[in-house]
């Protein structure tokens, strides 16, 4: 399955967007599937640190996990069987969620920035989650392979956030 890297580049959203390219060939199916592992990672998120930075460094981490779950699945199945199999377990919690997006008291800032991106048109939010799953695709290509943890975690918490606003 691909080549070996080290360990700084095989956990960082360039490298798995790099990976899952080789797999998945549509610039809109691999953004709708980026963006739906996005968001269903961060439905999840639960944090017991009390320091912002490393509770921004846990979503990236959970994000990276679900990545690479996706990763694994593009590999071994359709792509459009992976993406149903998201949609059928996000879609509920996003749906649940959108009824009242200010209500959110969940523990990702990421996640919540999403919800009120998608509250202007509930309706339509798969299309926004293509869009944003997109420009987290062509920030991380923009701005290739990080080296350093720290940086890494920073970076990718940027390509995220740069997507949700």
């Amino acid at each position: 399955m691909g080549k070996l890297f080290k360990r700084e580049e095989e956990r960082q959203i360039y490298t798995f967007i790099r990976n899952l390219g080789s797999y998945i060939s549509s610039v809109d199916e691999l953004g709708m599937l980026v963006g739906y592992s996005t968001i269903h990672s961060l439905a999840g998120f639960e944090s017991n640190t009390g320091s912002v930075e490393e509770r921004q460094f846990q979503q990236v981490k959970a994000v990276h996990n679900g990545l690479e779950l996706l990763l694994k699945e593009s590999a071994n199945k359709d792509s459009y069987v992976v993406l149903c199999n998201l949609q059928i377990t996000t879609d509920p919690v996003l749906t649940e969620l959108l009824k009242n997006p200010q209500a959110y008291t969940g523990q990702s800032d990421l996640l919540a920035m999403a919800l009120k991106r998608f509250a202007s048109n509930s309706r339509d939010y798969r299309d926004k989650i293509r869009r944003h799953g997109t420009a987290i695709c062509e920030k991380s290509k923009q701005k290739g392979i990080v080296y350093g943890t720290k940086n890494i975690l920073t970076t990718d918490y940027g390509t995220i956030q740069y997507a949700f606003r």
